[in-house]
């Protein structure tokens, strides 16, 4: 830095040795050439005068150059380190120190370069940060620093404070002392700070010493980063996921308990298909037995009209019951469509089959009656000789025709009682289905109560026929009924089997539904 200074001063001291030396030169030729010794010596006193002079003039002329060289070069150091760079006018300094000012104005501007540079770089962060010196004393906090600790102050007031009084509000050893201390460094650091407002923030502080051109530490760099909504979100979705879980395990359990209710349906819709397609066939045989008896009581009504016509002097006295069967039914559907209707059919089958018994009941009566009447009529017959004995065959044709309806009867009979079996069959079954999906039915009883009272006296052969014929009337109107029974007890049995057809395919789609959620919840697990 101070080569061209050493040139200068160099340069003036060869000057003046060479000065010097022309000087004794020249009083050794005056000594030589003069003879007289005073004037030698008053020649060599003026010489040597001449060169004291001389001599005093150049290091006057020197010092002053090197006091305005280091005044130049001290104003300039000291503008320097206040940081007062338009004050700081180099060509002053090269104008005192030519090639020295030359050196130290490259030197500062190279400086300043740095310097600005760093500056800008620090400046520049879009995160929070902090620089302390090896005392811990903030020399640099940015605006970013200040918001994420919610501080409206300016960040030079914190320049020189520790940077534990900032963060935590006391003296405690920073984290960023043991880093200098070690030349460490210390990334994503976690830690918790207090906002002004009470509230704690959650940071990442990523710490690191800083050095100079020789490697000695000079300070601290401490890089923050925001991680307060991270942390929130995070602790949302670890619970988002514990609930999804939850909601999941739930699921899976509900799925089945489903399948398992839908397997038990399915076996229960199983029988009670099975008993419908039995239903259908004792209803067909039903049907059969129906049209056999409605020819033997017409017959039998054939046979009562030729007799009336025989007895005109007959009179007819018949008191007949009537049958009265009232069954209520109140079904509380909470299952589905389904299982209701198939219920109330079944129901309506089970009523339908009670009219057909009370019907058949009431046909053997008069049965009962008709065969006694016949009876009867040939005692009477007998009692009259050759003149009853045409009336006689009539009224052994009718003994036999009333044998004939009560067989017949007793075969109906016992078709309807195995019709009545299937049927309450078919609700019990129902009633299952309903209670293993946990619906609950409340059923009304049904009463039914027949009354029939058949008053029959006859005095009479007259009266009796007559009331054969009336028997008969009202056994074929009671074999219209029951083939309308019958009629609406097919019909009920196409719609249960409907019915179950269409609860069948229900269930196959709930065990379909039920496996598609198994594998959905197994999926989120």
């Amino acid at each position: 830095m101070f080569q061209s200074f050493r040139f200068r001063f160099r340069t003036i001291f060869i000057f003046f040795a060479a000065t010097l030396a022309l000087c004794a030169l020249a009083a050794i030729v005056c000594l030589f050439f003069l003879d007289d010794s005073a004037a030698g010596a008053t020649v060599l006193g003026s010489v040597l005068l001449a060169f004291a002079l001389l001599g005093g003039g150049l290091l006057l002329a020197l010092g002053r150059a090197a006091e305005r060289s280091q005044a130049a070069l001290s104003g300039f150091t000291a503008h320097m380190l206040a940081e007062e760079y338009g004050q700081a006018d180099g060509r002053a300094l090269v104008d005192a120190a030519p090639g020295l000012g030359d050196q130290v104005a490259e030197l500062a501007a190279q400086y300043k370069e740095r310097l600005g540079f760093s500056r800008s770089i620090l400046s520049g962060l879009p995160i929070p940060c902090c620089i302390v010196d090896r005392d811990q004393h903030i020399t640099f906090l940015n605006r970013e620093c200040l918001d994420m600790l919610g501080s409206k102050e300016s960040p030079e007031t914190y320049h020189g404070r520790m940077i534990s009084q900032i963060f935590y509000k006391d003296d405690r050893r920073s984290k960023i002392a043991d880093c200098m201390e070690h030349d460490t460094r210390a990334m994503n650091v976690e830690a918790v700070f207090k906002h002004a407002d009470g509230s704690d923030i959650d940071v990442l502080i990523s710490l690191f010493p800083l050095h100079d051109v020789e490697g000695r530490i000079i300070g601290g760099c401490c890089l923050y980063m925001n991680t307060t909504q991270l942390k929130r979100h995070e602790r949302e979705i670890v619970d988002q996921n514990r609930r999804i879980s939850t909601a999941a395990e739930q699921a899976t359990a509900i799925s089945d308990e489903l399948a398992q209710a839908a397997a038990i349906l399915k076996d229960v819709v199983a029988k009670a298909r099975l008993g419908s397609e039995v239903q259908s066939g004792r209803t067909a045989e039903t049907a059969t037995a129906m049209a056999q008896m409605n020819a033997t009581v017409s017959e039998v009504a054939r046979y009562a009209v030729e007799a009336a016509r025989d007895a005109e002097d007959a009179s007819e006295r018949a008191i007949t019951g009537e049958t009265v069967v009232r069954q209520v039914i109140t079904a509380i559907e909470e299952v589905s469509g389904h299982a209701a209707g198939l219920k109330l059919s079944m129901e309506q089958l089970d009523e339908r089959a009670e009219q057909v018994g009370v019907v058949l009941g009431v046909i053997e009566d008069i049965a009962d009656q008709t065969n006694l009447l016949a009876l009867n009529a040939a005692i009477e017959a007998a009692r009259a000789g050759e003149a009853g004995r045409g009336f006689a065959v009539v009224a052994d044709e009718v003994r036999k025709l009333a044998e004939k309806t009560m067989h017949a009867t007793s075969e109906v009979h016992s078709v309807v009682r195995g019709i009545q079996e299937v049927a309450r069959q078919n609700v019990l079954a129902t009633q299952t289905a309903v209670g293993s999906v946990n619906r609950s039915t409340e059923l009304a009883g049904h009463s039914g109560e027949a009354l029939g009272n058949i008053l029959s006296i006859t005095r009479d052969t007259a009266e009796q026929v007559r009331s054969i014929a009336t028997a008969a009337e009202e056994q074929s109107a009671a074999s219209e009924q029951i083939n309308a029974a019958t009629a609406d007890v097919t019909r009920l049995c196409e719609e249960t089997e409907s019915l179950m057809e269409d609860a069948a395919r229900a269930i196959a789609r709930v065990e379909s539904l039920a496996a598609s959620l198994a594998e959905t919840m197994d999926a989120m697990h």
